[in-house]
């Protein structure tokens, strides 16, 4: 099973935790593209996307369901509470306070 993998950045260290359940079967491979479109995803036989973060990623989705590809969409718990102190709480929509 090809596993692609979207995530906020090489700091984000749970990412590979996450997709964990999937990449630990065997013959599993993750894969990851600097840049993702309908060639990079038909090399996939799944999508893992960690915090989806930018609006781009919904094209991406959709360009996955629309080649059969299962999307697996993975949020952390309280995305929406974000402490303002954080660096990516930005990226995520804006800090909590």
């Amino acid at each position: 099973m090809k596993i692609g993998v979207i995530h906020p950045g090489p700091e984000n260290m749970r990412c590979p935790y996450r997709v964990w359940p999937l990449a630990s079967l065997p013959g599993a491979q993750l894969l990851s593209f600097a840049g993702w479109g309908a060639y990079e995803l038909m090399q996939c036989d799944l999508l893992f996307i960690h915090r989806p973060w930018h609006a781009m990623h919904r094209n991406i989705i959709g360009m996955a369901r629309s080649l059969g590809i299962g999307v697996w969409l993975d949020f952390d718990d309280r995305t929406l509470h974000i402490p303002f102190w954080l660096q990516a709480a930005q990226q995520h929509g804006g800090p909590y306070r």
